[in-house]
């Protein structure tokens, strides 16, 4: 029969992300260096902890684990391998004691691209601690006492093509592996945006230039057949080769991003007047001036169109990843930390508390 203690206090006091070394979109890996100072109340008298377990397993000298029996627990979910140890300090306070743990590592996040390049990504590191809530040696692991969790700016340097939040959030879940076997998991995460200058400047501009440019032919009479198609085809041929060229720019992905849906629209409009210039050929109308002229009409608003519902688009991802990233400036200090203490509860089975924590 399996004796089961009184859970282990266990109270997150303070969160950073030190250094964030490398965002890699493709890998999707990103790596850093996190701080967690942990606070083990009334560690010091409670039986077992200071002293080390009658059960637990032994050290090197033949002392039985104490505390480090908890801390040693602790794994790295989204490490691609256990990450490096900088700092692992336990240090006596009254009652309690105080866990310092410094981490640098790589560790893999989904990045979402839908709204590349206007987006925002999560960087997220999650740990959970080898403590089953039903085994002998449970944990109560708890964020009410954070109140200083940030993100270092200072040593960020991927500032040309990021913005670094100065949001976090933490999470804390238990994640269920059996019916009977139940594990704390927590979550810290800071949030970066993409600077987009470079991607319209390079692609987004270029297309929408060219596929104006393919209304060049409406310029030259219908009767010259081969002057519009010989400006169709280069152009053509122009956009086949810089499409493939920008696609060495932007993420390998599985779908269609916002920016390639604006590339493939604009080489649409190019294409379609490749075809006119047969079409408007073979029409049987008398007045093929007429017919070109209301051509030149719907060319127009097409383009217009796709360059408007681009705009609006990019309007739509580019408040969203600000909503994201930054505090709304209707915020006070107050009203700020109101939102830090606010937690809520997500599930009816599995204990779930959220804290987003907001620049003061």
């Amino acid at each position: 029969m399996v004796v089961q203690r009184q859970p282990l206090r266990t109270e997150l006091i303070r969160a950073e992300f030190r250094q964030i070394c490398g965002i890699h979109l493709v890998e999707q890996t990103f790596s850093a260096r996190i701080y967690f100072e942990f606070l083990f109340p009334d560690a010091n008298i409670l039986p077992g902890i200071a002293g080390g377990s009658d059960d637990a397993p032994l050290n090197p000298d033949g002392t039985r684990k104490g505390l480090r029996f908890y801390t040693e627990s602790i794994s790295w979910m989204n490490a691609i391998e256990p990450p490096s140890v900088l700092t692992d300090k336990l240090t006596p306070d009254k009652d309690s004691i105080r866990w310092a743990l410094e981490v640098q590592g790589t560790f893999l996040e989904k990045f979402e691209c839908n709204d590349f390049p206007f987006d925002t990504q999560a960087l997220s590191v999650s740990i959970e601690f080898a403590m089953s809530n039903e085994g002998p040696f449970p944990m109560d692991l708890s964020i009410d006492l954070a109140d200083a969790c940030d993100v270092n700016a200072k040593h960020f340097v991927w500032d040309s093509e990021y913005d670094l939040g100065t949001r976090t959030k933490l999470v804390t879940d238990v994640r269920r592996v059996l019916q009977t076997r139940s594990y704390p998991d927590l979550t810290f995460s800071c949030y970066v945006r993409r600077r987009p200058f470079f991607y319209t400047i390079n692609i987004v501009l270029p297309n929408m230039l060219l596929a104006l440019l393919a209304g060049l032919q409406f310029f030259i009479p219908v009767e010259d057949v081969a002057g519009r198609a010989s400006v169709s085809m280069t152009l053509l041929l122009v956009c086949a080769s810089y499409f493939h060229y920008s696609g060495s720019l932007t993420p390998t992905v599985g779908y269609l991003t916002l920016i390639d849906t604006h590339a493939l629209w604009c080489m649409s409009v190019v294409i379609s007047m490749v075809f006119w210039v047969g079409v408007v050929r073979s029409s049987e109308s008398e007045d093929l001036e007429y017919v070109d002229k209301m051509a030149l009409y719907g060319f127009m608003v097409i383009w217009l169109l796709i360059q408007i519902v681009f705009v609006l688009r990019f309007s739509f991802a580019w408040r969203k990843a600000s909503a994201e990233l930054d505090v709304p400036a209707v915020l006070g200090g107050a009203e700020a930390r109101e939102k830090l203490l606010t937690v809520n509860s997500r599930s009816r089975f599995y204990r779930t508390s959220v804290k987003g924590y907001d620049a003061l």
